[in-house]
């Protein structure tokens, strides 16, 4: 095709990928909380926390962070504890499954042995890690002590103890494990250490009470350090001695011995933690107490800096150990719990739930997180005290006004609060301000379920279990309420491409309702409703969820699949029953996904349809027929099988997760198409494509499901595809599946109905090979 195509194009100047796009095509994205550490340690030039889902490195000297994460290749979440091997130059990351990751040079090791071994019963935790020397680790876990060869990474020695370890320590000559029964102790050579029988208990015949429980061992100085219930204990020249007696209400937390200090800290109650500092002689100074809310974990380093690990938000440090705390924030959401995602223009906007899966109270007061120009901010009462005087409890769906600064959260408690970002001013709508009532058995709560915003900018709202179920806030800011001929118990609000409103109804007899408010809301005559349940249509589950396709098709999901209704106008009418899609593999044919529990649904650019269940995200074609993808935890960075919430982002091609464990993104290959080219919206990524670059390339902004040539600067044919929605990919292979040449590439788009139309534009590529 030696020739110039018929187009009317503009051309563009090559941009570059890093100017435009931050995740590859099939990469993953973590929208993590980073306000709590629960564990703290440091390198020679970092501070290391985990938080319950990752990790947070600070450089010592600038004080910046960074974060890893399962995307970034943690074995999973749930750290229990992260500690710094000295004489490996490694982090270790240890987890509650008793899965174990080393990070180091040779990157990270997974260790799973503990995690899958099925030979071991009950109690599997490791709940102390101490390195003996370059080749071996002590583990303290839930049945036993074990030795690991750190170089080779194998385990050499289980000892079975018969009951929990709580801590593990070693000098020279002995290994110390603390137990509920007490310290027992065993030689480093000359024994059987697999043995338990050839470990001792320290009792009263080295100073000991009778009966003791340990809670945490260090070494410190070339003293063995003991807490215990009663208080401290040192071993000083092979004899034990009490050095430190609880104060009345105190308990230990935690040891941590660092090359200056050895720091204790103690729970005196709820938000009532102390931390002290020991010197040589064991005389002690007490932190200031605005670090030291619940503390877990601290640690001194070289420039006297005390760096907190607390229970609560934010990460703290100070610039010694009596002074006050600085805090360290980062733009991060709030918290991991997920309710409900809504996508608009540049926000992200995601509730926090609170809300059970029979509907019952949960009591979340973690709000809502908004994400616009990359940053994060959170709302709610610990953050804006506001809140707090509002009694907003369980932020169960979120909204986001069309064209004004407004966004809105439904509390599951308390009613509809509006924010308007300009003003900074929050005004909350209930019973006293408009029709949202409680509900029925509970009429102090107006318990918001729904919230979906139609094409007049009319907020629909439904109320779980109220009188009057269906609300609306108009455009004019007045409210009125709809009675529906369904049980109350609608779960959410979902609008079709006719307006009419369809709601999952919860409850034995399962169903949606499906509302036509006809020409205008103030006029009841011309309403018509109808309840489709198991009784009239193909539904058998309980309806979970509503989607309605870039086609007009309106999804339902159920515990057993998803029911498809293709009526349109006539949704309202009896014959309007739904079907089940058949699939077929291996020429069996089967229900769509009819043994899934389908949670939340999303549509992508090119209309695949993306199911969340708690066996993860099932990814589907437009029809639902071909299987694209099924990710899990196991075959994934998914935190959790468990999906509470899915978002598509038309403009970047981001599919966002909300697990049961915390938010992420997956770019998908399709964006949301436009309806003609602009010149400033078209551009393709990686670009140049650079010789180590191996993966597709990526052309979005195009006009919807457009049709795609790439040829060389002569008009000689390569490839030709059609968009995904907005984005077309390249596999950088010409017709005959070799990699294309170094070279500029013209890449030109039309419109789908007819490749000669003049809503055409054309864009270049580098490759560099």
């Amino acid at each position: 095709m030696r020739r110039q195509l018929p187009f009317i194009f503009l051309l563009f100047s090559i941009i570059t990928s890093n100017a435009q796009f931050d995740t590859r095509l099939g990469e993953w994205k973590e929208f993590l909380p980073y306000q709590q550490g629960w564990s703290v340690t440091q390198t020679p030039d970092k501070i290391v926390y985990s938080t319950p889902l990752s990790l947070v490195y600070i450089e010592k000297e600038e004080l910046s962070a960074s974060f890893f994460s399962k995307v970034d290749g943690l074995s999973t979440v749930g750290i229990r504890k992260v500690e710094y091997d000295p004489f490996t130059d490694q982090l270790v990351v240890i987890y509650d499954n008793s899965a174990m990751d080393f990070i180091g040079e040779e990157g990270i090791v997974k260790i799973q042995d503990i995690a899958s071994n099925t030979a071991i019963s009950g109690d599997k935790r490791i709940n102390d890690i101490h390195f003996h020397d370059e080749n071996t680790t002590l583990l303290a876990t839930g049945f036993g002590i074990v030795v690991f060869d750190q170089k080779n990474k194998i385990f050499e020695t289980t000892t079975f103890s018969g009951i929990p370890v709580n801590s593990i320590v070693s000098t020279a000559d002995n290994i110390y494990a603390g137990t509920e029964e007490g310290i027992y102790s065993v030689p480093v050579s000359g024994v059987n250490i697999a043995d338990f029988n050839q470990w001792s208990l320290l009792s009263e015949d080295v100073g000991f009470p009778s009966l003791y429980e340990v809670i945490d061992l260090a070494n410190h100085k070339e003293e063995v350090i003991a807490a215990t219930e009663a208080g401290l204990w040192a071993l000083q020249n092979s004899v034990w001695k009490q050095v430190y007696v609880n104060q009345t209400g105190e308990a230990v937390s935690f040891i941590s011995a660092t090359e200056d200090r050895l720091i204790v800290g103690w729970s005196a109650g709820p938000f009532n933690s102390k931390v002290r500092f020991f010197d040589d002689n064991y005389e002690w100074i007490v932190s200031n107490t605005d670090c030291s809310t619940i503390v877990l974990d601290a640690t001194l380093d070289s420039e006297g800096r005390v760096w907190y690990a607390d229970g609560v938000f934010p990460l703290r440090w100070a610039a010694n150990y009596q002074t006050a705390c600085n805090f360290l924030s980062f733009s991060s959401p709030f918290s991991q719990k997920v309710s409900d995602i809504v996508i608009q223009d540049d926000k992200v906007l995601i509730a926090s739930g609170g809300v059970a899966d029979n509907f019952n109270y949960l009591f979340s007061r973690e709000g809502f997180y908004l994400e616009r120009e990359k940053t994060w901010q959170n709302f709610n009462e610990f953050i804006d005290p506001r809140l707090g005087e509002l009694d907003i409890l369980s932020l169960f769906r979120v909204a986001i006004h069309p064209t004004e600064p407004i966004i809105y959260g439904g509390s599951y408690w308390a009613g509809l609060l509006e924010y308007n970002l300009d003003q900074n001013e929050y005004q909350l709508f209930n019973k006293n301000n408009s029709t949202l009532r409680g509900s029925i058995g509970d009429p102090a709560r107006e318990r918001v379920s729904g919230l979906a915003f139609d094409n007049e900018e009319n907020l629909w709202v439904t109320t779980y279990n109220a009188p009057e179920p269906l609300n609306v806030l108009n455009s004019e800011g007045t409210w009125s309420s709809f009675s529906v001929s369904s049980p109350g118990t609608l779960t959410d609000i979902v609008l079709d491409l006719q307006g009419f409103k369809w709601a999952p109804v919860f409850g034995s007899s399962g169903g949606v309702l499906v509302y036509d408010s006809g020409e205008s809301i103030q006029n009841r005559a011309d309403d018509r409703q109808r309840y489709i349940n198991r009784n009239n249509s193909e539904i058998t589950g309980q309806a979970n969820c509503i989607l309605v396709d870039r086609e007009g098709e309106v999804w339902v999901g159920t515990t057993e699949g998803p029911i498809i209704f293709d009526c349109g106008a006539d949704a309202i009418e009896e014959e309007c029953i739904g079907v089940k899609r058949i699939v077929f593999q291996d020429s069996i044919g089967a229900f769509l996904l009819a043994d899934q529990d389908i949670r939340v649904m999303a549509v992508d650019g090119a209309n695949n349809k993306w199911f969340g269940t708690r066996n993860g995200v099932f990814v589907q074609s437009p029809d639902g027929e071909e299987q694209l993808a099924h990710f899990t935890e196991s075959n994934s960075p998914l935190f959790d099988n468990q999906i509470q919430a899915l978002a598509y982002d038309g403009q970047s091609g981001d599919m966002y997760i909300g697990t049961n464990k915390g938010v992420l993104s997956y770019r998908t290959t399709t964006t949301k198409g436009t309806n003609f080219h602009r010149e400033t919206d078209v551009y393709a990524f990686p670009n140049p494509v650079r010789p180590e670059y191996v993966g597709p390339i990526a052309i979005r902004g195009l006009v919807a499901d457009a049709l795609v040539k790439i040829t060389d600067v002569n008009g000689l044919l390569v490839s030709e595809m059609q968009a995904q929605g907005g984005q077309a990919t390249w596999d950088g292979k010409d017709l005959s599946g070799r990699r294309a040449n170094s070279g500029i590439y013209l890449v030109w788009s039309t419109e789908p109905d007819v490749f000669d139309a003049p809503n055409a534009i054309v864009t270049k590529i580098a490759v560099v090979r």
